[in-house]
């Protein structure tokens, strides 16, 4: 009988050994295919932020090329209504263009507070965006024109300011 209990506890210790080779082997490759799979999530994460990346510079772009395309008309109606040279029909045609100009920049302030939503989000690159964004997003909040956009209790624009409060201020 103890024969019997070692022959079986043998084999038992037997297949133990063998089933925690065949473990071992089964758990490192899946881990290998879970570290693949890592690398292709990475690798597709970040060609899903190049995309978000160039579609936030292309609509930016955009807004920012249609500021300027209106300014381009209000500057020579400007001139002539102070100098009292424009006719009813010009000082109307200002009036639409100022409208369309204010429309336009808040066009173009939202394509940058979408974009600052989705750095603070982390959504994009933020070293990159960072490094893309942070001359733009100073001129905007100090640019004197665009003052009554960025009043830090009124303005909608809070993700602006907030980015720009987060690189700018020095204190923090």
């Amino acid at each position: 009988m103890d024969l019997v209990a070692i022959i079986v506890s043998f084999l038992g210790v037997l297949i133990s050994g063998v089933a925690l080779y065949f473990s071992k082997q089964a758990s490192e490759k899946a881990e290998a295919a879970s570290s693949e799979a890592n690398k292709i999530s990475n690798e597709q994460l970040k060609i899903n932020n190049a995309i978000i990346e160039t579609e936030i510079r292309k609509s930016i772009e955009e807004t920012n090329a249609r500021v300027n395309d209106i300014a381009l008309e209000i500057v020579p109606l400007s001139a002539k209504i102070e100098c009292n040279e424009a006719t009813n029909v010009e000082k109307k045609t200002h009036e639409m263009y100022q409208a369309n100009f204010k429309a336009s920049i808040q066009a173009m302030l939202n394509m940058y507070d979408d974009a600052c939503t989705k750095y603070i989000d982390n959504k994009i690159d933020r070293e990159r965006f960072k490094r893309n964004f942070i001359v733009e997003i100073r001129n905007l909040i100090e640019r004197n024109s665009l003052k009554e956009y960025f009043d830090p209790i009124t303005s909608t624009y809070k993700a602006i300011l907030k980015v720009y409060n987060e690189w700018e201020n020095l204190e923090k």
